[in-house]
C-alpha cells in the first residue's frame, strides 16, 4: 500500500456562464488574491470571441474584447508587474496576433505589432514584469515567431519598441515561439530576456534540434534535446545558490527511454557569474508523447525549507488526459517529487495544459496552485490547489497500470502507482511512487 502524507483539496471552478467547448482553463494567472483564466472559445458579441475570467473570493467577473471580433481573447494571460495584464487576441482570421492591456477597473488597450504582418502571431508568447534595460520600470517582450519565417520578438520598454532580430535567422526556426524575462541571473544588476526558437536546426544532420538565446548568447544542450526551447519560465532560486535560476523545456526529447517518443525534458539554467544548462530532468517511465515540459511555473519556496519550487504539467498527447507535477528544490537542484491529482480527471481533459503559482490564498504559508484542464467537459474547467494537508485516512489501493489503461468503468486510470481515494481530494504524492524521476503555439 501506498502511504500519503498529504492531501490537497482540489477546487474545481467553473465560470457562470459558459457555452460549448469554450476552452476554459486554457490559460491561468493571478493579481494578487485575483484568479485570471482564459476561455478562448467562449462567445461574446460574436461567435469565438474569447473571454478572461477573474474570480476574487467568490466574485466572478468577465472581460471581454469589446470589439466585435472573434479575436480568441485570452491566452496567454501574463501580469505586467505593474497591477495589470497583457492578454493575448490571436486568432483573428488573419493571424497576425495582438495583445490587451488590460487594467482592473478600465478598459482594454489593444496593441498591435509595431509591423503587423499576417501569419506572424505577434503575442503568441508574452513575458513581462523584469526590468532589461535598468530604467526601473518594468519590460514586456512579445514573439512574433512567423514573422519574416524565422520570426522575432519586440521589446516594449516605456513606451518604446526594439526589435529582437534571430541571432541565426532560420526558415520557420520559430524564433519568438516562447519568450520569458527573468530576474538578474548572474549578478550584474540586470534582469535577462530568454528567446527560445524550439524548430532551430530542423533540417540539419543533428538530433539536437531547437536552441534557446540568453541575450546574444545560444545556449543548447549537448544530448538529443529535440524542441529545445519549446517553454521557458523564470524558477526562483531553486538550488539555494543565491543566484537566480530558470527552466527551458524540450517538448522531443525522448529521455533515453522511448526511441522517437516525445517523452520530452526540462533542463535547469543555473544561475552564476556564468550561467549554464543542468542535466535534464526527465520521467523515468516509458510515456510516448508526454510532451513532459509543456507548461512551467514558479512557485516561489512552497515547502518552507528555504529554497524555492516549481511546477511542471506535460500535454500527454496520446491520451490528452494530461499530468501535472510540483517539484521541490534543493541545493543538489530539483530532486523531490509530488504529482497533482484530482478524482474526476480523465481521457481527453488536457490536465496541466496551463500552470501558475497563485500565492498563499488560505494563509497557511505555503503557495496554492492553478491548474487549467481546457477540454474537461463540457467546456473546459481550472483546479486550485489549497497546500494545507488533510486527513484522509487510507487510501484506495495503488495502481500499476499504465496511464492510458482503463478501468471496469472505462476511465482512464491514474498515473501509475497513484493512490487516489474518492473523498474529492487530489492527492500529493511523491513521483518516486509514481516510478517518475511546464498553452497553444504557432507551431
Amino acid at each position: 500500500m501506498i502511504l500519503i502524507g498529504a492531501a490537497l483539496a482540489a477546487t474545481p471552478l467553473i465560470p457562470p456562464d459558459q457555452g460549448e467547448d469554450d476552452r476554459f482553463g486554457v490559460a491561468v494567472s493571478h493579481l494578487g488574491d485575483t484568479l485570471v483564466i482564459g476561455a478562448i472559445f467562449q462567445d461574446g458579441d460574436v461567435e469565438d470571441a474569447g473571454a478572461v475570467w477573474l474570480l476574487t473570493e467568490e466574485t466572478w467577473t468577465r472581460v471581454d474584447p469589446g470589439d466585435g471580433r472573434a479575436v480568441g481573447l485570452g491566452e496567454p494571460i501574463v501580469p505586467t508587474g505593474d497591477g495589470a495584464l497583457w492578454i493575448g487576441r490571436l486568432r483573428d482570421t488573419t493571424r497576425a496576433g495582438e495583445v490587451t492591456r488590460w487594467t482592473p477597473g478600465g478598459t482594454g488597450e489593444v496593441f498591435a505589432s509595431p509591423e503587423p504582418q499576417d501569419g506572424a502571431y505577434f503575442g503568441v508568447s508574452i513575458a513581462a514584469g523584469a526590468d532589461v534595460d535598468g530604467d526601473g520600470l518594468p519590460d514586456a517582450l512579445f514573439g512574433e515567431p512567423g514573422r519574416d519565417d524565422a520570426g522575432g520578438a519586440w521589446l516594449l520598454s516605456a513606451d518604446e519598441w526594439t526589435w529582437i532580430e534571430p541571432p541565426e535567422p532560420q526558415d520557420h526556426g520559430l524564433f519568438g515561439n516562447e519568450v520569458a524575462l527573468v530576474p538578474d541571473l548572474d549578478g550584474d544588476g540586470l534582469d535577462e530576456r530568454l528567446v527560445g526558437a524550439p524548430n532551430q536546426d530542423r533540417h540539419a544532420q543533428d538530433s539536437r534540434v531547437g536552441a534557446a538565446w540568453l541575450g546574444q548568447t545560444r545556449l543548447q544542450p549537448d544530448d538529443a534535446a529535440s524542441g529545445f526551447g519549446y517553454s521557458m519560465s523564470r524558477a526562483g532560486d531553486i538550488d539555494g545558490d543565491g543566484y537566480a535560476d530558470a527552466l527551458i523545456s524540450a517538448r522531443g526529447h525522448d529521455g533515453g527511454v522511448v526511441s522517437g517518443g516525445y517523452t520530452g525534458a526540462v533542463y535547469p539554467l543555473s544561475g552564476g557569474v556564468e550561467p549554464a544548462l543542468g542535466l535534464p530532468l526527465t520521467p523515468a517511465y516509458e510515456a510516448p508523447d508526454l510532451w513532459f515540459g509543456y507548461s512551467l511555473a514558479p512557485l516561489g519556496d512552497r515547502d518552507g525549507d528555504g529554497v524555492d519550487d516549481v511546477a511542471i504539467g506535460a500535454y500527454d498527447a496520446t491520451n490528452a488526459q494530461g499530468f501535472a507535477w510540483v517539484f521541490t528544490g534543493s541545493p543538489d537542484g530539483l530532486q523531490e517529487h509530488e504529482a497533482l491529482w484530482h478524482d474526476e480527471l480523465g481521457r481527453g481533459d488536457r490536465f496541466g495544459l496551463a500552470i501558475t503559482g497563485v500565492g498563499d490564498l488560505d494563509g497557511d504559508g505555503l503557495a496554492d496552485i492553478l491548474v487549467g484542464a481546457p477540454e474537461e467537459a463540457p467546456s473546459g474547467r481550472a483546479h486550485l490547489f489549497l497546500s494545507g494537508p488533510e486527513d484522509t485516512g487510507s487510501p484506495d489501493s495503488p495502481t500499476d497500470s499504465p496511464a492510458d489503461s482503463t478501468d471496469d468503468t472505462g476511465a482512464p486510470s491514474p498515473a501509475p502507482g497513484c493512490g487516489c481515494s474518492s473523498t474529492g481530494h487530489a492527492m500529493l504524492l511523491p513521483l518516486a511512487l509514481l516510478g517518475l524521476s511546464r498553452r497553444r503555439r504557432a507551431g
